[in-house]
């Protein structure tokens, strides 16, 4: 399922890439009974394409600037997604398949990619992007999972994916080139990060029940590894300086 949502959305994004110059170009294509689609453009050489199948699903996308790309995919009912994009040649993708899923995208800056897959019920993703390069993947499958990420400065990435039920990641990352990745597996968990420097890693893999990971990283240079196991485990590393390496894994 998840690489027919990556391809859906993806072919929605590259099929008219070709096509519009100057001019801003919106597409809705909708299939089922009380799906609502609004977009707003304004500038030049924006791009939106909106396709639903179902009932009662809602997709709204307003863009400013030039060169921005917005595509959203739903397949289901109540579905819910939201883009906004200030700026120039920003990218953000949503595909929802299920019920009740909701998605927000903010996006002020330039170059800046956001892409959002929801598989089941009830999950929730909301990002914040502002600055230049930034770039954030979330992947979502299952029940009521929730993601919170607000990326500013430039070039920082993050890799989210979460497969279960109610767990809860909230990342802050700004500066440069910082860099995310959180897996959580199964129900539950937590996982809060905060990068402010540059150049930061932090890997959070959490495979269990109500396990907590809270990692906080100042400066430049420093990795953070979390493995966690199992149930009730609690990780919290912090570093601050350069260069500084730490490892914790729990079971």
């Amino acid at each position: 399922m998840r690489k027919f949502l990556s391809a859906s959305v993806g072919l929605l994004l590259l099929s008219t890439t070709a096509a519009y110059a100057d001019g801003n170009i919106a597409i809705t294509a909708q299939v089922g009974s009380g799906n609502t689609s609004a977009t707003t453009q304004s500038g030049s050489g924006n791009l939106a394409v909106t396709a639903q199948v179902g009932h009662d699903n809602d997709a709204n996308t307003t863009q400013s600037g030039s060169g921005n790309i917005a595509a959203t995919g739903q397949m289901g009912s109540h579905n819910s997604s939201d883009i906004d994009q200030k700026g120039s040649g920003n990218v953000a993708g949503v595909g929802q398949v299920g019920h009740h899923n909701s998605s927000e995208i903010d996006q002020k800056g330039h170059d800046n990619k956001a892409m959002v897959l929801q598989v089941g019920k009830g999950n929730r993703s909301e990002v914040d992007q502002h600055g230049k390069r930034n770039e954030i993947w979330i992947w979502q499958d299952g029940k009521w999972n929730k993601v919170y990420a607000k990326q500013g400065g430039k070039g920082n990435k993050a890799w989210i994916s979460q497969d279960g039920y109610r767990n809860t990641s909230n990342s802050l990352q700004f500066g440069y080139k910082n860099h995310l990745k959180v897996e959580q597996d199964g129900a539950k968990n937590y996982a809060g990060t905060l990068q402010k420097g540059a150049k930061n890693h932090a890997y959070v893999d959490q495979d269990g029940y109500k396990n907590v990971a809270g990692t906080k990283q100042y400066g430049y240079h420093n990795t953070s590894k979390i493995d966690q196991h199992n149930a009730y485990n609690w990780a919290l590393p912090f570093q601050s300086g350069s260069f500084n390496y730490s490892s914790i894994t729990q079971y």
